[in-house]
């Protein structure tokens, strides 16, 4: 409608308005729209800007219009000569940088980066990040390792992302002894900042060592946050405790060294644990349901993190793929421990709150797999259609209650009396379980 068009809108007040304008239409990918507010800004007598352009350029951009930016990049280039405050800056260098990585122009973007130290711009982290980022796309990881050591020599100081995507490529050629090496690093913090607790270089690292097929690296790593997290803990509770009984105000040594711990120790989040658990579900280790449990357990009670639908899935996985045999040294799970894993799990997500479609969702084929592997896979085929039943009467009970539910046989006058036309073969599990249910009574 007019209101949604540009023409039609109310001119804003000021450069800074146009801005949020053009921002919020080249966001939407209406280009067009932001284009002629563009000419709208100029014919009020309002000049663009450098953030004016930029926000078109994003757009542009994000809609893989690359000519399109490319021509708007060139009139900020020209037009700044004249007019500075429409000259690129940081924000815009870093938007084409970004754009030219995305689509593998690696030196183009390199070529941008050029561009900006002739122009007297000193390139950020956050540009030298996007160049990182775009080598290691590439496969070029000896590249991106030489940017690093020339971060580290002449600047910018590299931050928590240099060290992620680093690892990350690491991972993914196959090199897990130079990813440990950037990860110490960052545990050390000998980079820019308190790098030690980011979780996102955690997460990075522990895919590295599951990429790698080092899961026992990837284990035994949150297994020391955890223990390092629980002693740290505890020495902060005794401080609570013998302050709350009056022994004196200071602060003893052991807890502002566990203070010093929780502070440097990367704490896990739901990605971290997803890893390894996705990574049990699939190891051959007869074991590895068993721990697969235990670290659900321990996501939930020592961190209180909240599973997702990927973590659900795939620590039900981890449950029925885990061995039936118990030998020495060999903790497999049985069917019925099997059967009462998958029921703590799902009464876990019922105490959360999870909608029953959503429990369901995940349930099923969990159920499913497991009576497979029993030889029970026609049982399991009928409860599922079970379970499908109850769902859909369910969800019209609703539509029910709230109106929605239209009764075609009373607005056509129809009658209900069931013909038992069905056709060769159709509804034949319906009589099945009717049989099971009558035997069964």
């Amino acid at each position: 409608g007019t209101a949604n068009c540009p023409l039609f809108m109310p001119a804003p007040a000021t450069a800074e308005g146009y801005t949020c304008v053009l921002t919020g239409l080249a966001s939407a990918g209406r280009m067009k729209e932001a284009t002629a507010m563009l000419e709208r800004m100029r014919a009020a007598g309002v000049r663009p800007n450098a953030a004016h352009y930029t926000a078109l350029i994003s757009g542009c951009m994000a809609r893989k219009r690359y000519d399109d930016a490319w021509t708007l990049f060139r009139s900020m280039q020209a037009g700044g000569q004249a007019a500075p405050k429409l000259r690129p800056n940081h924000v815009t260098y870093n938007v084409m940088i970004t754009g030219e990585c995305k689509r593998g122009y690696l030196s183009s973007a390199t070529g941008i980066v050029e561009q900006m130290r002739e122009r007297g711009l000193t390139p950020d982290t956050v540009t030298l990040n996007v160049i990182m980022q775009g080598m290691v796309k590439a496969g070029d990881l000896s590249a991106a390792l030489a940017l690093l050591e020339s971060m580290d020599r002449n600047g910018p100081q590299p931050d928590q992302t240099t060290l992620a995507v680093l690892i990350g490529g690491c991972g993914h050629a196959g090199e897990l002894g130079t990813a440990a090496e950037l990860f110490d690093r960052s545990r050390r913090g000998t980079a820019r900042g308190d790098l030690s607790r980011d979780t996102v270089i955690l997460n990075a690292f522990l895919k590295a060592c599951v990429q790698n097929g080092d899961v026992k690296m990837a284990l035994d790593l949150v297994m020391d946050i955890v223990a390092a997290t629980q002693e740290a803990r505890q020495q902060l509770a005794r401080h609570k405790g013998q302050g709350a009984k009056g022994q004196g105000d200071s602060i003893p040594k052991e807890a502002v060294a566990a203070a010093a711990v929780l502070r440097s120790v990367g704490a896990p989040d739901v990605v971290s644990y997803s890893t390894l658990i996705r990574a049990l579900s699939t190891s051959p280790n007869p074991n590895a349901g068993r721990r697969a449990i235990a670290l659900y357990r321990e996501m939930r009670e020592i961190f209180n993190i909240k599973p997702d639908r990927r973590l659900v899935d795939a620590i039900l996985t981890a449950v029925v793929n885990s061995a039936d045999e118990k030998r020495p040294f060999i903790l497999g799970l049985g069917k019925d421990e099997k059967e009462e894993r998958i029921a703590e799990v799902l009464a876990d997500l019922r105490a959360l709150g999870w909608a029953d479609s959503e429990i369901e969702a995940s349930e099923l084929p969990a159920r499913t797999a497991l009576a497979a592997t029993s030889g029970e896979l026609s049982l399991a085929t009928v409860e599922a259609r079970r379970r499908q039943e109850r769902t859909q009467r369910r969800r019209e009970g609703q539509r029910d209650s709230t109106g929605g539910h239209r009764d075609i046989f009373a607005e056509k006058g129809w009658n209900k009396v069931d013909s038992g036309f069905g056709g060769p073969g159709r509804m034949k599990w319906w009589s099945d379980v009717e049989g099971e249910e009558g035997g069964e009574g």
